[in-house]
């Protein structure tokens, strides 16, 4: 790839588990040459700080949670989540954009469609990046697309479940929410409504792999 230049701002899911992979994209995309400003949605305010190392600049953007919350509530709450991070991210894109160097594109978390409507909305190309395994993407995609049904008892009659290139399942490899219908209700929302709005987005990105580690004699 070659050298580039321009600004990116970067929106993961604020969980650890969503906000690394976005790091170390982040990081790619800086060595390249390009300006990133990581964006994180919390309860807890801070400065904005940059990276010595790299041209990354980190922003905490509110989530209208209050900083004696428990981070459960934003699962419990999640409209409250939507609504507050909604307008904190057009009030913050609007303000970069009348930089001398603003944004052309955002990079986000789909766990956030709302963000992708945002961006769209600013004029800003849009990517979705799934920071989880591909594997449990494609699970999710084909039971918001009906194509795939969610067991009512995971423990009376096991099955194999078939996806397209990809061999047979069992229930112990999928994801907790496509093993028993009814199971965390609040996350089963978070994980399907992804797709609720990704043709929209200008490019895909996928967490994957090429091959398995070989393996280490001890």
């Amino acid at each position: 790839m070659s050298e580039a230049s321009g600004h990116v701002l970067v929106f993961p899911y604020p969980f650890q588990g969503h906000i690394n992979p976005m790091i170390q994209l982040s990081k790619r995309l800086s060595k390249k040459g390009l300006t990133v400003t990581l964006i994180i949605a919390s309860n807890n305010q801070r400065e904005p700080y940059t990276s010595d190392v790299y041209s990354i600049t980190v922003h905490t953007i509110h989530d209208g949670f209050l900083s004696h919350e428990h981070p459960q509530t934003k699962f419990n709450e999640p409209q409250r989540f939507i609504n507050s991070t909604t307008c904190s991210l057009t009030d913050f894109i609007s303000r970069e954009k009348l930089k001398i160097n603003p944004p052309k594109a955002l990079i986000y978390d789909p766990f956030m469609p709302f963000a992708l409507d945002v961006a769209k909305e600013l004029g800003l190309y849009v990517v979705a990046y799934s920071t989880q395994p591909w594997l449990a993407s494609l699970v999710y995609y084909h039971i918001n697309e009906g194509t795939y049904d969610v067991p009512d008892d995971r423990h009376e009659n096991p099955t194999l479940a078939s996806f397209p290139a990809f061999p047979l399942l069992s229930q112990n490899d999928l994801p907790s929410f496509a093993r028993e219908k009814g199971s965390y209700p609040l996350l089963f929302e978070l994980v399907v409504s992804q797709f609720s709005n990704l043709w929209r987005a200008d490019l895909i990105l996928c967490n994957t792999f090429d091959q398995l580690e070989p393996k280490v004699n001890i």
